[in-house]
């Protein structure tokens, strides 16, 4: 390993590293724990070279210090100094990791990886600044640095994502052991305590994903070393293996074993062509891809292609980034190209014409517009020079999404479309970690660059038209107070989504509304059931689904009504009040799943029943004041700039200057995972013993032979 770091475990037991505990956080795995000096810490200490950086030697050269101002065995510093290498960034691009690989069904796709990220490995990476936690394979390979946080009495939380450890892949599955390096040297191999370790086998977790019949397994146990109670963290993504079951009343009989033989062949026939034809489109696609790039090469204008595999129509972000771009004449410089068909209701009959005509499209493009998960790009690579941005259509809503799903069914695999995105936007820098977590991409990926549909929404004029046009369609809706009714779908996706509408008490709501209220229900476009209204109370109550736009009827909204939907991130900028109806929190919390705690995020009142929610309709109890707090966490724009901002950062190549440091820190840290060098460790140096005496020999005579002994036994 050319200009790499070679690791030397000499100082090994410098100090110790015990961990007390193991927790999880949906798919960071946590270590808490202590650090303490050797007993003959001063001695050693003596005796260790340190790196030429004198931060980076801070815990080590601070222990007096620390005693003697009342601390423990160690000190660090300033206390709560997070020594965190994954706070950096990496762009996203086409790379393999050189370490073992959890899942890579494609070795051309366009991953993010470690070899692009990390650029040319005879650049040599920084070695991290006071003590850095390694997680090392049993052959010492290194493959996650984890986030460390070491304060000033010793203690310390270690946290990795084991879905993404920093180059936007599953951590490989291994057996790890994590060391504690200081510089080039090693300094402890971190150990648990005896209680822990009698209960370690049950902190193992599983969490299923795809079609909930994978899985990826984390598993503790204690090393097999006499010299301590080393931890050791085993890593595997697992797929189903069938048992037959038995049905002792009905059995199925046997088919012959001609039958058998067809149906066998039928099916490997089958699995062969599909994976013909999954062949066939990679090859046509990278065929085309590069034709396209040679004709960029010869002065040719870049292609950009706005992409939905979820709605029929080019909407929402992606329909507000295209029209910026033609309004400004970028048009002229950018071929821009749309494709807009839901891949679920697709025959299978037509499915290879729809594929190719995709694939064909994203040969042309070396910018590529989502806001939706894409299938296609599941198992379609990618060239390394695409740019994949994902423009999400949903604001900040409290569904778990992606990554951060994992553990329930439904939820993508190891290697999917997101991880192949080079950027994602988000609306304040405050919560880009739910989208990095659910794309499982790192967070600098996510690019605060605001929703570019918030630029029509807050446009003045815009408003003044959509109110109007409003007024006009619902004439009753202008001189009363207007109730929205708006929840998100329940079911597990697009052919399943719907609205437990026995929830709703609509005669009571109608008596509630009286002359001078009106209550509009705006349900999920998945939701295909019409909102049963009874015929009588459709003076008070109006079925608004089908109107394209929610954000319009936010306008003249006066009280929102949801549940755990993404609508109040753009309704919180109206200023008005909304009562959360969430009859089925735990229910939802614990099958579909939370990204973040529910109850401490919404800007308004939770109820849980119906009652609850007409006893707060009636004291008009909605907690109101919890609107300016959550603003302030979920914008840091609030302008109609949004998609200025996505086409300047990401196509005119005028990024702010601290998000690509960032990036360029994650690129380092990347690489540094290449260049550290750990194969001296497989055999630990055992020091040389002293040279015996030997009797003085008459000047000029050789040295008598050494007798070589016969066998034990003779």
């Amino acid at each position: 390993m050319a200009n790499g770091f070679m690791i030397d475990r000499t100082k090994e037991g410098l100090l110790k590293a015990t961990v007390t505990s193991i927790e999880w956080e949906r798919v960071y795995l946590v270590l808490n724990g202590f650090l303490e000096k050797c007993e003959n810490y001063d001695e050693r200490l003596a005796d260790y070279t340190p790196p030429e950086d004198e931060e980076a030697n801070e815990i080590l050269k601070e222990g007096e210090e620390g005693e003697a101002e009342g601390g423990s065995e160690i000190a660090s510093g300033e206390e709560g100094v997070s020594q965190d290498p994954g706070e950096g960034d990496q762009e996203d691009s086409d790379a393999e990791s050189s370490a073992e690989s959890a899942e890579d069904p494609d070795p051309d796709s366009s991953e993010a990886g470690l070899e692009e990220n990390a650029g040319e490995l005879n650049e040599p990476a920084e070695l991290p600044k006071g003590l850095a936690f390694y997680m090392l394979t049993a052959h010492y390979v290194l493959n996650a640095i984890m986030e460390s946080e070491v304060r000033a009495d010793g203690s310390f939380t270690l946290k990795v994502n084991i879905t993404n450890p920093g180059y936007c892949k599953c951590l490989p599955s291994a057996v790890y052991s994590v060391f504690v390096c200081e510089g080039e040297y090693i300094v402890a191999h971190a150990e648990v305590t005896d209680e822990l370790a009698s209960k370690i086998d049950t902190y193992s977790r599983v969490l299923i994903h795809g079609d909930g019949w994978k899985a990826y397994c984390t598993d503790f146990s204690i090393e097999n070393n006499d010299a301590g109670l080393f931890l050791n963290i085993r890593t595997m993504d697992v797929a189903r293996k069938g048992i037959p079951m038995i049905h002792p009343k009905k059995k199925k009989p046997k088919p012959s074993l001609v039958r058998r033989a067809v149906n066998k062949f039928k099916r490997i026939r089958n699995k062969k062509r599909t994976k013909k034809l999954r062949t066939r489109n990679r090859e046509y696609y990278k065929q085309h891809a590069a034709e396209h790039f040679r004709a960029v090469e010869n002065g040719g204008k870049k292609g950009i292609l706005f992409l939905t595999q979820q709605n029929e129509e080019i909407r929402n972000n992606l329909e507000a980034v295209r029209n910026r771009l033609i309004e400004r004449g970028l048009d002229q410089e950018f071929n821009i190209d749309t494709f807009a068909q839901p891949a679920a209701f697709v025959p299978k009959a037509e499915l290879h014409d729809y594929e190719f005509s995709i694939i064909k499209k994203l040969a042309e493009a070396d910018y590529v517009m989502l806001d939706d998960h894409c299938p296609i790009l599941d198992w379609l690579g990618l060239n390394s020079n695409t740019v994949v941005v994902q423009l999400w259509h949903a604001g900040a809503g409290y569904k778990a999404v992606g990554y951060s799903r994992w553990g329930h069914p439904k939820t993508p695999g190891a290697q999917s479309a997101h991880r192949k995105y080079t950027y994602g936007i988000t609306p304040s820098s405050k919560i880009a970690y739910f989208f990095s977590e659910q794309f499982g991409i790192n967070e600098e990926q996510i690019l605060p660059t605001g929703m570019p549909r918030m630029d029509k929404y807050l446009d003045p004029e815009h408003r003044k038209q959509a109110e109007e046009g409003l007024y006009e369609l619902y004439p009753a809706l202008r001189e009363r107070k207007v109730l929205l009714f708006a929840p998100t779908y329940r079911g597990w996706g697009k052919k399943t989504a719907n609205y437990p509408f026995e929830k709703v008490d609509f005669g009571r709501l109608y008596d509630y509304c009286g002359d001078d209220k009106f209550i509009v229900f705006k349900m999920h476009p998945w939701v295909q059931d019409p909102v049963p209204i009874p015929e009588e109370y459709l003076d008070r109550m109006a079925d608004l689904s089908d109107y394209p736009d929610i954000n319009d009827i936010f306008y003249i909204t006066d009280l929102l009504i949801s549940d755990y939907s993404s609508g109040v991130f753009e309704y919180s900028l109206m200023r008005k009040p909304a009562l959360f109806y969430a009859f089925d929190e735990h229910q939802f919390e614990y099958s579909r799943g939370f990204h973040r705690d529910y109850r401490s995020n919404t800007p308004g009142k939770i109820v849980s029943t119906f009652d609850e929610l007409m006893e707060a309709l009636e004291k008009e109890d909605f907690e109101f004041e919890k609107i300016d707090a959550y603003i302030e966490h979920h914008f840091d724009h609030v302008d109609t700039g949004s998609s200025d901002r996505v086409i300047d950062w990401i196509l005119l190549g005028q990024m702010p200057e601290e998000i690509t440091e960032k990036i360029e820190k994650r690129r380092k840290e990347v690489k540094l995972l290449q260049q550290l060098n750990f194969s001296d460790l497989k055999e630990k140096p055992k020091p040389e013993p002293e040279p015996e005496a030997q009797e003085s020999q008459p000047e000029g005579l050789p040295e008598a032979p050494v007798q070589q002994t016969q066998a034990a036994g003779q």
